[in-house]
């Protein structure tokens, strides 16, 4: 699980409080795809601007749970959208959709008592 995200520094952020834990995994499993929605529309309309937007939102989102990886391919976008070169985009937010997906079956699992 540490490559996908840091067990222990996120354990250590919440106290060891697991409810907390499973209400945050909730709230990324609601709000998460549709900011990725978001992202995918931006990068289809050639719309940086919500593009930066949406991807710093979800990069704050997921810097919650001390997932380095998720963080950087989402601050990648981020910064595709301010700096208004959208190329490699597409490719880009397949590997945030990875390892988006990846993340919160690795939480799942941690909730589950199997992490």
């Amino acid at each position: 699980m540490n490559d996908i995200f840091d067990k222990e520094s996120l354990l250590d952020r919440i106290d060891n409080d697991m409810e907390f834990l499973s209400e945050t995994v909730e709230m990324l499993e609601e709000d998460g795809p549709d900011l990725l929605g978001q992202i995918r529309s931006a990068i289809d309309a050639a719309d940086s601007e919500t593009l930066a937007v949406a991807a710093h939102t979800y990069k704050g989102m997921v810097a919650n749970f001390c997932a380095d990886s998720t963080v950087e391919s989402a601050l990648k976008l981020e910064l595709m959208g301010k700096g208004g070169d959208l190329a490699g985009a597409h490719e880009a937010l397949a590997v945030l959709e990875d390892r988006a997906g990846r993340l919160t079956a690795a939480l799942r699992e941690l909730l589950r008592g199997n992490g």
